[in-house]
């Protein structure tokens, strides 16, 4: 899986319009965080809306219900961009299927997910070997035997620019969804907020 967030439209069209990053407060998860310099969000930003939302998941009734009996299988399906500039959603989809299999109550598909970069091509092509006399059929993966999940992970990124005078906030929400792929009901829903304020320049967006 990729590492890395594709990040913040908006605070990188503030940066790129010559805004004054300087002074920017944030806050994470409705109480106050560090001070920043810059508008950007981090990858520790994505680290902490990971950790935040898997252990909140973890810890509900509902996700105790859903993953009692055996480890279930998770896929990582479409992380939904509505914001204006690409993301890379995949900081905060590693950490959170990272935290899952830690848990020790799930695991995670390398052939079933809706990105097909979070897929290893290789678990499909060394099933193609089993037509092969080069190669002993004994150390080739039999039919039936690759795992469907039955859970997936969806969600959205968003951000909003709210601006009075040259005072600007910047809200991004990150929201992760659990959903069980046999019934398609929704197992959980959690929802992580990054505000970052601070003085912007004379332009508007």
């Amino acid at each position: 899986m990729k590492n890395i967030i594709k990040l913040l439209p908006v605070l990188a069209l503030l940066t790129a319009l010559g805004c004054p990053s300087t002074g920017v407060k944030t806050t994470r998860s409705g109480s106050s965080g560090g001070y920043v310099s810059d508008w950007k969000v981090s990858p520790k930003d994505q680290l902490d809306a990971a950790n935040d939302l898997i252990g909140r998941f973890l810890n509900s009734p509902r996700a105790t219900k859903a993953l009692a009996g055996g480890e279930r299988v998770i896929g990582v399906s479409r992380i939904q961009n509505n914001t204006t500039t690409v993301v890379h959603h995949n900081i905060l989809t590693d950490n959170v299927i990272q935290a899952l299999q830690e848990s020790g109550k799930c695991l995670a598909t390398a052939t079933f997910n809706y990105e097909e970069v979070e897929n290893d091509p290789l678990v499909l092509k060394l099933r193609k070997l089993r037509a092969s006399g080069e190669v002993d059929q004994s150390t080739v993966a039999k039919q039936g035997t690759l795992k469907a999940p039955d859970m997936t992970l969806t969600g959205s990124i968003t951000s909003d620019v709210a601006r009075k005078g040259r005072n600007v906030e910047v809200t991004i929400v990150t929201t992760l969804k659990v959903v069980d792929a046999k019934t398609g009901l929704q197992i959980w829903s959690g929802q992580y907020y990054i505000s970052k304020q601070g003085k912007g320049g004379a332009r508007t967006w």
